[in-house]
């Protein structure tokens, strides 16, 4: 049977990343070759192995491996895996280290922390198979001392590029001379403020507006339709508010019908609309918190209920043809802001009516 040091061994040459479950994991990276000039020493291209305590999930790698090796099922494998684990804990617990033999030792401190040392004389690099270290004598070579003299080139002016940018000056500096002379005198900047892409165009005629007077035709009311009422000339639906209205029999016009707001200075007095199960209620106090606007008495009603059952005291009032749904009618701000706090915890949201 295979040991699982030497599994570890094997699975650390052909995997980047191999894991202990419940222990930690072995991130590899390679390194290419380098001289330790202090030893007088090439080293070859290596893995170079990393350990993290925090990679303890079960990635089925190691156990799988060992079960495939050894034929043995999962869960025996896996028992044999957390063999292991006991094992490195005992030893890092009493002697205060565990060595792996070709990938490295284990070794912690007084407070518990675990640190990780690579067996330097092991190469877990396959690609590196039977490289080993170069050694070689280093001989110092002295370098004469030079004086190092700084000579600031001199470059040439060429005649033909001074005379490109006199050219190039020249023709930035035209078009803004004569622009500066073209606009004020042939445009309406000044008198206007304003300035467009066809004021910066000489070749550009401004059109002149022409105006044509037309006769005013007058509608004169004939005899028929100047004897009703303002009211008869009006022709609405009670579903609607807009309505038609009758300047002349061939003259139509659509009007929008204006309801009343309803107005009353008591507190909570019912006004009854059309629906003679519904009522609304009007409240003088300061401060009100809106939940909501309906056109539709039902929706209005629908809410009330739910806010009375909720505990709340509901107010209604009218805005014009819709119907104001509103809580915590007071003239203190900080009893409104208690009611506000409770709405908002049942997940209703309003704003502040200010009367």
């Amino acid at each position: 049977m295979i040991a699982i040091e030497d599994l570890l061994v094997d699975l650390l040459i052909h995997h980047p990343c191999v894991i202990i479950p419940k222990f930690g994991g072995f991130v590899a990276k390679q390194t290419s070759a380098k001289i330790d000039l202090e030893r007088n020493t090439v080293l070859p291209p290596s893995k170079h192995l990393l350990f993290n305590k925090h990679l303890i999930a079960n990635d089925g790698l190691l156990v799988n491996e060992l079960a495939n090796k050894n034929k043995l099922t999962f869960t025996e494998s896996e028992n044999q895996v957390s063999l292991f684990v006991q094992t490195i804990n005992s030893s890092l617990k009493n002697a205060k280290q565990f060595q792996i033999p070709k990938i490295g030792t284990f070794h912690t401190d007084q407070e518990g922390n675990i640190s990780f040392e690579q067996d330097r004389y092991f190469n877990l690099l396959l690609n590196a198979y039977g490289l080993t270290s170069v050694h070689f004598i280093a001989t110092k070579v002295e370098e004469p001392v030079r004086e190092q003299v700084i000579e600031t080139p001199i470059i040439p002016i060429e005649k033909g590029k001074r005379n490109l940018w006199k050219y190039a000056a020249a023709a930035c500096i035209l078009p803004l001379a004569f622009y500066s002379i073209w606009i004020p005198t042939k445009t309406d900047v000044i008198e206007s403020g304003l300035i467009s892409f066809k004021d910066f165009n000489p070749f550009y005629k401004q059109e002149v507006g022409t105006y044509k007077k037309h006769p005013l035709k007058l509608i004169s009311l004939n005899k028929s339709t100047s004897e009703k009422s303002f009211e008869d000339r009006i022709t609405h639906s009670s579903t609607s508010d807009i309505a038609n209205f009758e300047l002349e029999p061939e003259h139509v016009f659509a009007v929008r019908i204006e309801k009343p707001v309803v107005q009353n200075t008591e507190i909570n007095e019912e006004v009854h609309t059309t629906n003679s199960n519904f009522s609304l209620a009007i409240s003088n106090s300061k401060f009100q918190y809106v939940l909501g606007c309906f056109a539709n008495p039902e929706n209005a009603k629908r809410l009330s209920e739910k806010l009375q059952n909720a505990g709340f005291e509901v107010n209604q009032s009218t805005a014009g043809s819709l119907i104001r749904i509103s809580i915590g009618a007071t003239n203190n701000m900080d009893s409104l802001q208690q009611v506000i706090d409770k709405a908002n915890g049942l997940g209703y949201q309003g704003w502040i009516l200010k009367n």
